[in-house]
């Protein structure tokens, strides 16, 4: 048998035995022979075949005399090929069973079983590079579509990741493939962009525009060129949005919901307007996922704008809008719009002036979505066509709006919200809100958007759920600056409940102190009662502060109980009718305050809202809620 012969064809060819080149298959049409008769292994092949294959141009005996020889060499030449090579009569054939490594056979089995890092590493080059015969052209061609789409989906799936540096090297190597595809061009292009180096975006068009011209006589395509524009204009994209650090750490976790939100921005930048909505419990990370997004289409030169919304400014109108023309001026506009657009100048002694009539109103909408669509315009477009000096752009860029903290967003801006994301059935437009889920009630302006857009299809939401425990041990130990013992993943998951700002916060209190870190020690720590870091302790009191003096009473008692406490119990305990016990419990779900369990009970979302809540009572009110607990349950029974 022949467990150590390992044959590569991909590439240059070798042949090894247990790891010794044999250099006896010397010739080309001996490499020819082996290489046809291993890649179609188990199939009886016709010596008139195989004679014509390889001296297509010698009469038919002579090619058969040449045939025998040449098997008679092979067969020299091959370690144990009386195993191998297999002749029966006027057929011969190469066992498919026999022990051998065949580095063809490995690549399309790992892409097969998906290990597609494996595959492109396998792939050293075309099949058989220094044999010209017809046969061996559509298999090379094969394989080579087989690579080509493996470091697609590689490129694909770091930049989905995040892994801007893996993505590029698997984009080097499709440009390299063929320099004359735009496709591969343009990903290459995008992804210097997203690692911050315009210099190198700028010579990879550089290159492939000479390439086209010097081969095919043409100019890029206008996807191309609009490309090099934003490139060549900047528009601000080497660099992230303000306020982003490109040197922030990476995003832990929230892969799916990445990629979710990535198919978001493709619909929007195909021309389907769209509003993501990215909702969650406070601390989830909801802020930190759009930013990640603000930071990766702004680094792509796409024009992008984000503003914040406050519960104290809930009543002042268009105050994101007045963010957003701070932070990126509208361009030039005709004077009707330009007018318009002069009531939000931030500048302007009078503040903000809001419209007076209907068609006032009409009309300011009118403006401010044009100012919007302006910012997708780049400088030199609708000029005429003139590639030897500035592109033009063929279509206007795709925008990227973020709003944070949306459900305390004044009613006029999701007004025109509303009518800017319908203004223009294809326009190239993202708007991102994040909301808080306990905060979006039925009765808030921002339900009747929601609403409205979903029928139209123009509405998604993503909402977070906590991070794994191998995720949030990955964020502890970025916060702490060093490799945390695995170990430790647990106690850090039980202690944080999955929520990114609760390890954070956790582990700049102390629990990320320099020095060695001890399983043991650490679980001690964590499992024991220190007081809450301050910022913990301000965002959940504010939760707690938006609750109706019933629904608050209520959670006092929850947290005083200090565990699950039953629908029944509470009743009793709770001062007032079911009507308002149903209203106030009601309102804690919504607030994902409390979760009802098993046995119609309910307990705390968080241990660390109990925790807060019971610290916020005075003592007389625990003394108080605990009797009336105590009564509660010796009224029922002993079993309650």
């Amino acid at each position: 048998m022949t467990p150590g012969l390992r044959i590569q064809l991909l590439g240059e060819f070798c042949l090894t035995y247990n790891g010794v080149l044999v250099t006896a298959v010397s010739s080309p049409r001996l490499r020819t022979l082996l290489a046809y008769l291993i890649l179609h292994r188990g199939a009886p092949q016709p010596r008139q075949r195989l004679a014509f294959l390889l001296w297509p141009d010698s009469t038919e005996e002579q090619a058969r005399t040449n045939l025998r020889n040449l098997v008679h060499l092979l067969r020299q030449a091959l370690p144990h090929s009386d195993c191998c090579l297999r002749s029966e009569g006027q057929v011969l054939l190469w066992e498919p069973h026999v022990p051998y490594v065949l580095d063809a056979a490995e690549f399309e089995a790992a892409i097969k079983a998906g290990a597609l890092q494996t595959a492109v590493e396998l792939y050293r080059g075309d099949l058989l590079p220094e044999c010209y015969g017809d046969w061996v052209v559509p298999e090379r061609e094969r394989l080579h579509q087989l690579y080509i789409a493996a470091l697609e989906r590689l490129a694909q799936q770091m930049e989905e990741a995040r892994n801007y540096a893996a993505a590029l090297g698997f984009a080097q190597r499709l440009a390299k493939e063929d320099p004359l595809c735009e496709a591969h061009c343009r990903r290459l292009i995008r992804l210097q962009m997203l690692a911050g180096d315009r210099a190198a975006a700028l010579r990879t068009y550089h290159a492939c525009a000479m390439a086209l011209r010097r081969e095919l006589g043409v100019e890029p395509a206008l996807a191309t060129q609009q490309l090099y524009a934003q490139v060549l204009h900047g528009i601000a994209a080497a660099a992230p949005p303000p306020g982003l650090s490109g040197a922030a750490a990476p995003l832990v976790g929230r892969r799916q919901e990445w990629a979710q939100l990535l198919g978001i921005w493709q619909a929007a930048a195909s021309g389907r307007p769209q509003l993501a909505l990215i909702a969650g419990d406070v601390g989830i990370g909801k802020t930190r996922l759009a930013e990640e997004l603000l930071a990766w289409v702004g680094r792509q030169g796409f024009p992008t704008a984000s503003a914040v919304c406050y519960a104290a400014e809930g009543s002042l109108p268009y105050s994101p809008m007045v963010a957003w023309l701070r932070s990126r001026p509208p361009p030039a506009l005709p004077d009707p719009w330009r007018r318009e657009i002069a009531r939000m100048r931030p500048d302007a002694s009078s503040g903000p002036r809001g419209p007076d009539a209907p068609w006032e109103r009409h009309r300011l909408f009118e403006a401010l979505a044009h100012a919007v669509f302006a910012w997708g315009r780049l400088p030199g477009a609708g000029r005429a066509r003139d590639l030897s000096a500035e592109p033009s752009a063929a279509e206007p860029l795709p925008i990227l709006l973020v709003l944070d903290d949306l459900q305390w967003c004044d009613r006029d801006t999701l007004e025109w919200l509303h009518f800017l994301l319908r203004f223009d059935a294809h326009g190239r437009l993202l708007v991102v809100g994040t909301v808080r889920t306990g905060d979006l009630a039925a009765g808030q302006p921002l339900a009747p958007l929601l609403d409205s857009l979903r029928r139209y299809g123009m509405a998604t939401e993503i909402e977070l759920a906590p991070l794994s425990s191998d995720e949030i041990l990955a964020l502890a130990s970025q916060v702490a600056g060093r490799p945390l013992a695995p170990a430790l993943a647990e106690p850090l998951y039980r202690g944080s409940e999955g929520n990114p700002l609760f390890i954070v916060e956790m582990m700049r209190a102390g629990m990320g102190r320099s020095g060695p870190w001890d399983p043991k020690h650490g679980e001690t720590a964590l499992q024991a009662r220190q007081p809450l870091p301050p910022k913990i302790q301000q965002v959940l009191a504010a939760r707690l502060a938006q609750l109706s003096p019933a629904a608050l009473t209520l959670a006092e008692l929850a947290a005083v109980s200090g565990r699950a406490c039953r629908y029944d119990v509470l009743a009793r305990a709770f001062d007032g009718d079911e009507a308002n016990l149903v209203q106030a419990l009601d309102e804690l779900w919504r607030r994902r305050i409390l979760r009802e369990t098993d046995n119609d009970s309910y307990d705390f979302t968080h241990e660390k809202l109990r925790e807060v809540c019971y610290e916020g009572m005075s003592a007389a009110r625990r003394r108080l809620a605990q009797r009336r607990l105590d009564e509660a349950t010796a009224s029922l029974g002993a079993g309650a």
